[in-house]
């Protein structure tokens, strides 16, 4: 079955990329596949296909030989081969030293077949430069592009670790302080890209790879496209692209409808698999997870994961809405909200008290939480004197999430009274107790259907805005045609 399904997701994609048939025709071909299913009967898309006289056996187009280097090759460029370290629909992946800077690279090689076709060297291309365009540390930076003895090579940053599709195939489940720290490091580097309005297309966990020091990197913008741009051949065919069990329905009906909500249902989706450890439909077939994707709500992800703030559980059910108009209109608006989730912290024994601790001398010690260059959340220790005197200076914000002991917890430096902060004492106990009340999560829930709310009014706010100035454009011209049309009949009869 799992060979049945990766050949369907193969066939699809080339043979809409390809134009060989219609979407229309692959849809066919798809509730053929399941009427058969319920009969008992399984047969790939391409045997379907071929039955119902839409292509010819020969027409099927058949596996992409792999990118190699020339024959002897060790060098391309700039680049030292080292080994083979990945396979794709767009080329081989090899480990590379660059010679002139003395650092490892991932170089990835357009295969030879493809190399002549024009269409897949402007995408090898646009992948490039649109890696290029995005300098964020948690987004594979593209170093070079170019071609050489009739090999195209595209080279970037190598990323020594794993893709989060890998992990949770290793770990199935991770913990809830990872996994919500994987989310923002991602959503950070997907708002990047709608900053800069470019949409990626294929958010998936094979897409995000984790280095050993736990930084998230998205990757692979092969499929990216700017939203100002025109639609490329590629897109023109109409292809779904992406990938169907994180895929957005109005992106499997027409890829041309791709935009930043497109995203954030790829990612809501990806969010998904990452906090509970399954995908939101499995299906059978990609005809069944598809069709899933277009019909049936998302599962709510703290039910299937108890561990699952229910916050965080209805963000992703907001990302993962099926009009794209009811879900976050961009990766800003999901990194707004989740920025604003917390890990549930583990339940323990109240201790018996204790007496008061006596007054320490010498100067009190104080933590605070911050990122270095390399975008990793470190702690750092100070005195009380020194950290007021960074926020006096200026070199800490006093949003800055700090506390006096090492383990906990943390808050934004403005709330302590040290700092004449307000509020602190009637926040910490229920920090201290690691839980969020009810009334909690129904403001939250408030907080989410309102800013829902809000947007959809804006949205059609403007919608009828246009139709209202429509409508009186071509009002005011059928008067003018009826006024003054028989005088201007008229008269042009009359200079004949």
């Amino acid at each position: 079955m799992d060979e049945t399904k990766a050949a369907d997701e193969q066939f699809m994609e080339k043979v809409l990329r390809d134009e060989l048939i219609t979407r229309e025709d692959l849809d066919q071909c798809l509730s053929t596949q399941t009427e058969l299913q319920q009969q008992g009967r399984t047969l790939t898309l391409r045997d379907i296909a071929v039955e119902k006289g839409l292509l010819k056996p020969d027409d099927v187009p058949t596996e992409a030989a792999p990118a190699e280097p020339p024959s002897g090759t060790q060098c391309i460029g700039d680049f030292e081969l080292v080994e083979k370290i990945g396979q794709g629909g767009m080329g081989s992946v090899y480990k590379a030293r660059q010679i002139s800077m003395d650092r490892p690279v991932a170089l990835k090689l357009l295969p030879e077949n493809l190399a002549r076709d024009p269409q897949f060297v402007s995408r090898f291309y646009r992948e490039a430069r649109a890696s290029a365009r995005l300098d964020h540390p948690n987004v594979i930076r593209g170093i070079a592009v170019g071609e050489v003895d009739g090999s195209h090579y595209f080279a970037m940053e190598y990323v020594q670790g794993k893709s989060l599709s890998q992990i949770l195939k290793e770990e199935q489940q991770l913990p809830m302080d990872k996994v919500i720290d994987i989310m923002l490091q991602v959503t950070r580097a997907l708002s990047h890209a709608h900053k800069r309005n470019l949409i990626h297309r294929d958010i998936k966990p094979g897409n995000i790879l984790l280095t050993d020091e736990g930084v998230a990197k998205l990757a692979d913008l092969g499929l990216a496209k700017r939203l100002d741009s025109g639609a490329s051949a590629l897109t023109q065919s109409g292809s779904g692209m992406g990938t169907p069990y994180y895929m957005p329905p109005e992106q499997a009906r027409d890829a041309k409808r791709a935009d930043k909500a497109s995203d954030v249902y790829a990612l809501g989706a990806t969010f998904f698999h990452l906090a509970v450890g399954q995908v939101p439909f499995p299906g059978d077939t990609p005809a069944h997870v598809l069709m899933d994707h277009l019909k049936k709500p998302p599962p709510p992800a703290h039910k299937a994961r108890q561990e699952i703030p229910e916050r965080l559980s209805l963000i992703i059910g907001k990302m993962m809405a099926k009009d794209p108009l009811n879900r976050f209109p961009d990766a800003g608006a999901v990194l707004e909200a989740l920025e604003k989730v917390s890990p549930p912290k583990a339940k323990t024994a109240k201790a018996p008290p204790k007496e008061a601790p006596k007054p320490k001398t010498g100067p009190q010690i104080w933590y605070f939480k911050r990122r270095d260059k390399q975008g990793r959340l470190m702690i750092y220790k100070t005195n009380l004197e020194t950290l007021r005197e960074h926020i006096s200076t200026g070199k800490l914000s006093l949003d800055v999430h700090a506390s006096p002991g090492k383990s906990g917890p943390f808050a934004p430096i403005r709330t302590y009274a040290q700092f004449g902060g307000k509020g602190m004492a009637r926040r910490a106990p229920a920090t201290a107790a690691g839980r969020i009340s009810v009334g909690s999560f129904k403001n939250v829930y408030g907080e989410i259907a309102q800013k829902e709310k809000h947007d959809r009014n804006v949205r059609m706010a403007k919608r009828i805005a246009r139709i209202t100035l429509t409508v009186a454009v071509l009002i005011t011209a059928i008067i003018l045609l009826l006024v003054y049309g028989p005088r201007l009949w008229n008269l042009i009869t009359g200079l004949f």
